[in-house]
């Protein structure tokens, strides 16, 4: 089996011309070509939900992309006219926008997530895509046996433990027989990193478990997939350089991570401080030496990609 990845830049220019008459479209989607392969980077935001985190999503799918060859998908399923794809967690929609641009127009696409201020507008998103709020841990009744393919991404900072079990099942229930499942996090591993970044990755993760979070999710998804039910389960790792010593790409892969910690700060005070610092100024001032850190150390982050297959 294999997955459909080339991208229709007439697909992409059409869609250009009808997002650039949107009266709040600020960056339309754009084919370009780099390295000898066509990509749509996703620039497509109104004003009104326009945010430097928005431009920090779009490069955080950019870099996952090109961290796993380029593809958004590396399940071995086959999309086919009648197929529907589900993304949990959407939020701007920025997967659904990019697949929607490599598979037939008659796959149809869902994305959901518990609310909607992110959502691409009503009408300025590919036919085929759609969006809805929905819990990941109770997904609509009618949805049982539906998904050939379910997609969830960087949702560590959203489920607790338990909330993980449950999503998986209903992933399990929401995808056909021979369906996939393919989830995308990180493991919490900083390999090289100084003492501040140790120091920071452990605090964090300590301040986690206090509120149920497991942000080191990534270690676990081949274990929670196989006791969801799922067969033929595959992990794929990218260890991957963060800082000014990986170039271009270590310093985007820094800029999303400082830019996700920083915007931790609020959720970080009202525990009283982190890592021995209790002020907003001081917590500014660790944000600071983090960076610093990252850039004299050649250290790496992981990220994983784990799928599976519902059995037939």
């Amino acid at each position: 089996m294999s997955v459909k990845h080339d991208i229709s830049v007439g697909k992409a220019t059409e869609y250009n011309e009808k997002v650039s008459k949107h009266p709040e479209a600020r960056y339309p989607l754009h084919p370009s070509v780099k390295e000898g392969e066509r990509h749509v980077h996703l620039i497509l935001k109104p004003v009104k939900l326009f945010s430097i985190n928005y431009l920090r999503l779009i490069l955080q799918h950019n870099l996952l992309k090109y961290y796993f060859g380029g593809q958004n998908i590396i399940a071995p399923v086959t999309l086919n006219t009648g197929d529907k794809v589900l993304d949990l967690g959407t939020g701007a929609g920025i997967w659904i926008l990019d697949v929607a641009f490599t598979v037939p127009d008659s796959v149809e696409l869902y994305g959901t997530d518990i609310e909607s201020s992110l959502f691409p507008p009503e009408g300025f998103h590919p036919a085929n895509t759609h969006f809805s709020v929905e819990s990941i841990i109770s997904l609509p009744a009618d949805w049982t046996g539906t998904f050939s393919l379910v997609h969830q991404r960087l949702l560590v900072a959203g489920l607790t433990v338990p909330h993980w079990k449950k999503a998986l099942q209903e992933i399990h229930r929401v995808l056909k027989p021979g369906g996939y499942v393919e989830l995308c996090e990180f493991t919490w591993e900083w390999i090289g990193g100084g003492p501040i970044s140790t120091s920071w990755l452990e605090s964090v993760h300590a301040l986690g478990e206090e509120v149920g979070f497991l942000w080191s999710s990534g270690k676990y998804l081949k274990q929670w997939l196989v006791e969801a039910g799922f067969v033929d389960v595959c992990t794929a790792e990218a260890r991957k350089p963060i800082g000014i010593w990986g170039g271009e790409e270590g310093v985007i892969h820094r800029n999303i991570h400082m830019g996700a910690w920083r915007g931790m700060k609020s959720f970080i005070m009202k525990f009283g401080g982190i890592c021995g610092v209790h002020t907003e100024e001081e917590v500014d001032r660790l944000y600071d030496d983090l960076q610093n850190e990252i850039d004299q150390c050649e250290g790496t982050f992981v990220w994983v990609k784990c799928f599976g297959r519902k059995a037939e």
